[in-house]
């Protein structure tokens, strides 16, 4: 557009230069002559337009990654074994809950989404938005569902044993607001070691100094021990007695005794049904 510029006030020059009896003449020739550059200048505009609109749906992507990544925390030793699977069914990579004893486990359920045009033109801007949910699993909470609750705390720290820490659930990398994640001592230790990146473990004497200082999103006030847990709601959270999570888990556990005891009684009352449908037809 620049050089139609130049061109265009080159003519305005010339034409002003020349004497009156060629002036007619010329300037003539190049009122037609701007008009047909001005022309083939928007024509080319128009096609180029055209083109890059036809070609478009060719090279723009809405691709959605469903990207599962899965950390196995030790909590006896601190160690962190990371899976990743492009896959979207955890159940499929391993058995969770048969590996649950003394550990825990972190699904996390990444989404990049690619919103195609870039409106502001700057070609250093991405238009990709990432979500990252993180889903806390223990033998108390198996349950693989991704859902995001509608709070989030003004914020949340652990004082332990002369010092203060600061547990963000959330960021622009990760957010740990799902319905039914459980905040508790083994959580807090899993994030000071990898998320804050300190080395942290308790001890026996400094676990009664154990505090978890929360502000809700409702600015109450809330102090926990290390007995007590946060579990996340859609609309809110509330908080339980880890003894009674123990207890649940030793009725599950003698429900599933009772289960197997019927289902082997049955299993044997069959096995004597069928050996005796045999004996019978022998007989």
């Amino acid at each position: 557009m620049f050089q139609l510029y130049l061109v265009i006030l080159a003519l305005i020059t010339f034409l002003s230069l020349k004497p009156d009896f060629m002036q007619n003449k010329v300037k003539s020739i190049g009122i037609k002559l701007i008009y047909n550059i001005i022309y083939f200048y928007s024509a080319c505009q128009i096609k180029f337009n055209q083109a890059y609109n036809y070609l478009l749906p060719y090279f723009k992507t809405n691709e959605v990654i469903d990207k599962v990544t899965i950390e196995q925390f030790n909590i006896d030793t601190n160690d962190l074994l990371t899976i990743s699977k492009d896959i979207l069914d955890v159940t499929d990579t391993f058995d969770i809950e048969d590996k649950l004893d003394n550990k825990l486990f972190i699904v996390s359920k990444n989404i990049i989404n690619d919103l195609g045009n870039n409106v502001s033109g700057d070609s250093n801007t991405s238009n990709n938005i990432s979500i990252t949910n993180k889903l806390i699993i223990d033998k108390n909470n198996i349950c693989l569902s991704f859902d995001a609750s509608n709070i989030t705390f003004i914020a949340l720290y652990l004082n332990y044993n002369g010092e203060r820490y600061n547990i963000n659930l959330k960021t622009d990398d990760f957010n740990y607001y799902l319905v039914g994640n459980k905040i508790d001592k083994q959580f807090i230790q899993y994030y000071i070691n990898t998320v804050l990146s300190l080395k942290f473990s308790y001890a026996e004497p400094e676990i009664k100094t154990y505090e978890l200082e929360l502000m809700d999103h409702e600015v109450n006030m809330v102090y926990l021990s290390s007995e007590q847990s946060i579990i996340i709601d859609k609309d809110g959270y509330h908080i339980i007695n880890n003894k009674e999570d123990e207890s649940k888990e030793k009725e599950k556990e003698k429900e599933k005794e009772k289960e197997k005891d019927v289902d082997d009684n049955m299993n044997k009352y069959e096995a004597d049904v069928a050996n005796e449908s045999e004996k019978t037809k022998v007989e």
